[in-house]
């Protein structure tokens, strides 16, 4: 785990990350950079919870991809931390193969109703 007294700027994706990290941003998409930053640290946006083994299938669009893993979010985190999910771009699945999303906890505000969207 990165150590919380340091900004680490730019990390490649949310999926080099370990659970319980925290970031600058509020990605909409697992394969955005992103800053981490300590839990503790005003800036922080977003807290990591547990990563999502999507099903290896072919691309199904944005909406059905993050319907499944707010699913596995809620069957997995029950206590209430987790109110969000990022995903794979379009891109991601399709070029990179990557069938891997993180469970999340939007710090101040979010909700499974906009789940990966910036609100």
């Amino acid at each position: 785990m990165p150590d919380p007294r340091v900004t680490y700027v730019g990390a490649p994706s949310v999926l080099v990350l370990q659970p319980g990290t925290c970031i600058e941003e509020r990605p909409t998409t697992v394969d955005e950079r992103v800053t981490v930053v300590a839990c503790t640290d005003p800036a922080a946006r977003t807290r990591l919870v547990g990563p999502v083994p999507l099903t290896d299938r072919p691309y199904r669009g944005d909406a059905l991809t993050r319907t499944e893993a707010v699913d596995f979010c809620g069957l997995s985190y029950s206590d209430g931390e987790v109110n969000g999910a990022l995903v794979p771009s379009r891109d991601g699945w399709v070029t990179n193969v990557e069938r891997t999303g993180y469970c999340v906890e939007y710090l101040g505000g979010g909700s499974a109703t906009s789940v990966g969207a910036a609100p």
